[in-house]
């Protein structure tokens, strides 16, 4: 099984931060999107049967019927019987999004005999990238370039890892009677408490960072180029706004990946260029651009606004003197 853990208290994140982790979770357009992409691109051959975890203050946002989403206050739990055959299962925190080789992953499995792995990400071990080892004095000292895939040891840290995973077995006998600890530090005292070994490696792949805007846009970008097929294109997205309550102006312009909500309004000469997702009861006025955004639910752009690259998640932001906008 795959457990997506989406920590309720993570202090390295400010309060924007926060929100935008919250948004990408609850938000009911954005959600969709960012669920689908978690399930298939984080450890995919985990997908068949995966949960995602939320903080139980955030249910009052979220679509409960969500099947593969539940919440938690005081820890995560999970019937022994959820748990599949197979020889691992994962726990993923749910801040981060990551790509790796997935049989280089299995391959590093295979081989390991302790009960526990925790895995970080690490864009630096990737192929074809490049370490310099600089003097006191800006010069080059040394060079080494990485032309495979690459793995290193790394400290077990008291922080949840990108992936955390368990041996199947192992993970029935600890969520029978119990749940499990959102403090990685609980999780590891539960662990060693039972005598479990636990090793710790960094692994080449990508990471992003659904907590940060730029993080979050591009994953939201990859997920909608995956996806576009299963969404309206433009042509029949015009022939079904009444479906949803949209009202959209036949000289509005909409190209590329664009999903939208809900009670939208797009008024005359309104340009969207995606990927670009809008959400439910959003007003945008005459000759609004918007490229490569998303807009929460509830916002009206004023007439002329300009948009680009940007996720607005309250009316408050759109007056925010932020790049990209004017």
């Amino acid at each position: 099984m795959k457990l997506i853990l989406v920590l309720k208290n993570d202090d390295s994140l400010i309060k924007r931060n926060r929100a935008l982790l919250k948004f990408a979770y609850t938000a009911p357009v954005v959600s969709n999107v960012v669920f689908d992409g978690l399930i298939r691109c984080s450890c995919p051959s985990f997908e068949a049967n995966t949960l995602i975890a939320i903080p139980q203050q955030w249910l009052k946002n979220v679509d409960t019927h969500t099947p593969s989403l539940t919440t938690y206050h005081d820890g995560i739990r999970i019937k022994p019987d959820d748990v599949e055959a197979k020889a691992w299962s994962v726990i993923s925190n749910g801040r981060f999004a990551t790509t790796m080789d997935e049989r280089f992953l299995h391959q590093v499995l295979d081989r390991t005999d302790c009960d526990i792995m925790a895995i970080t990400a690490d864009p630096a071990l990737l192929a074809h990238r490049e370490k310099m080892l600089l003097t006191t004095k800006g010069c080059i000292a040394a060079c080494r370039r990485q032309y495979c895939v690459g793995l290193e040891a790394a400290p077990v840290s008291v922080n949840w890892p990108h992936h955390l995973f368990i041996k199947s077995h192992v993970l029935k006998t600890l969520v029978r009677g119990a749940p499990i600890s959102d403090s990685f530090a609980s999780f590891l005292q539960c662990c060693r408490a039972r005598k479990l070994s636990i090793n710790s490696v960094r692994i080449a792949s990508n990471v992003l960072d659904l907590a940060s805007q730029n993080g979050l846009l591009l994953f939201l970008k990859l997920s909608l180029e995956h996806q576009c097929q299963k969404y309206l294109s433009l042509g029949n997205l015009l022939t079904n706004t009444s479906n949803n309550g949209n009202k959209i102006s036949k000289t509005a312009r909409l190209q590329g990946e664009v999903i939208i909500g809900h009670n939208v309004i797009i008024d005359d000469d309104a340009v969207i260029a995606g990927p670009a997702i809008i959400s439910d009861n959003v007003s945008i006025k005459h000759g609004v651009v918007i490229n490569a955004s998303v807009i929460g639910a509830n916002i009206s752009l004023t007439a002329g606004s300009i948009l680009s690259n940007q996720v607005i998640l309250t009316q408050g932001d759109v007056d925010l003197p932020l790049p990209g906008r004017r």
